[in-house]
């Protein structure tokens, strides 16, 4: 049986992920997004937060398939964000928000600016990293 990676090298390429398919001069980056539940649980919440966790695990196995062929593949892991779906004054929110270091929920620019600089070459040595903008909710 075929190692399951053969399958990603076969299907990256026709998605466009430049690098997928061998080495390339030009480097090219990869960024996914998780989020802070997939290491630490929540009740209600196993299905959403398993799946973050595979998301986090893919980045890990696709940096050593493809990291040689200069595909960087990272993942940005936000925490509770403000957007228009998020009721910052919920209780379970006003819980999650109390107990993280910033003390405040973060904002949609701040998951963009650190998405942007996974993407730049201040970040070419970073390779299958995990990139919490949490406001050090993993750090309680």
């Amino acid at each position: 049986m075929a190692p399951a990676s053969s399958s990603a090298r076969e299907f990256l390429p026709s998605y466009g992920v430049p690098g997928a398919a061998g080495a390339r001069a030009r480097r090219e980056t990869i960024v996914k997004v998780s989020t802070g539940l997939a290491q630490r649980g929540l009740p209600n919440a196993s299905v959403y937060s398993s799946s973050k966790c595979a998301i986090e695990s893919l980045t890990r196995a696709w940096t050593t398939e493809f990291g040689p062929s200069g595909v960087r593949v990272n993942t940005v892991s936000p925490g509770v964000i403000v957007t228009l779906g998020t009721d910052a004054q919920e209780p379970g929110v006003l819980e999650i928000i109390d107990s993280i270091a910033a003390d405040r929920p973060g904002q949609a620019d701040e998951i963009v600016s650190a998405t942007a600089f996974l993407t730049t070459d201040a970040a070419k040595c970073v390779y299958g990293a995990v990139l919490p903008v949490d406001g050090g909710g993993l750090a309680r």
